[in-house]
């Protein structure tokens, strides 16, 4: 199907005319699923994801701008449910640290509190954008990308950021190389 048969689809959808969402779906969703699937890295949550995204697209079809790609609109919504789906993910985590050690460390609170505090140390050596970009890649789990997109910068300014905040925390760790190891 061409842009202009999609795009004729988005515009009996604005008409009203609810059965043209199908072949509209039928065609984009393999794409759809795919953004959905390489940024949650899991096929259940890549179908609701996508489920979500044709909710959005219908409840938002007047805001298509005719003439671009409904294909690369549609990754777009998409890619900011997923987006939404793992800022959910991050903040509804919530694990006892004492059955999983392998993910937090020691279960010893005075040992985990040392930990934190050498952490938060370290950390108040970064400026707030590396300290944002940091986060967000090491505990956030996003990609660099995904980071540029969330900050609104670009791309080769994030990488520099994480870049000179990884080189300052190992300089200040005493791992540069001409420190202790």
């Amino acid at each position: 199907m061409t842009n202009a048969e999609l795009e004729n689809c988005i515009r009996r959808l604005k008409e009203g005319d609810k059965d043209a969402l199908d072949p509209l779906y039928r065609e984009t969703s393999r794409g759809v699923f795919a953004v959905a699937y390489a940024l949650l890295k899991d096929q259940a949550a890549a179908e609701d994801a996508m489920q979500e995204t044709y909710v959005r697209f219908v409840q938002s079809v007047d805001h298509y701008k005719f003439g671009s790609s409904p294909q690369a609109y549609l990754g777009a919504i998409s890619r900011n449910v997923c987006l939404n789906t793992l800022k959910k993910r991050g903040r509804e985590l919530s694990v006892d640290a004492g059955e999983n050690e392998y993910l937090y460390g020691t279960s010893d609170p005075n040992v985990r509190a040392e930990q934190r505090d050498e952490l938060e140390k370290l950390l108040e050596i970064l400026q707030e954008d590396e300290r944002k970009v940091l986060l967000l890649k090491v505990y956030g789990g996003y990609r660099h990308r995904e980071i540029a997109e969330l900050l609104g910068k670009p791309l080769g300014t994030v990488l520099w950021l994480y870049n000179r905040a990884l080189g300052k925390l190992k300089k200040a760790a005493g791992r540069d190389g001409k420190g202790k190891d």
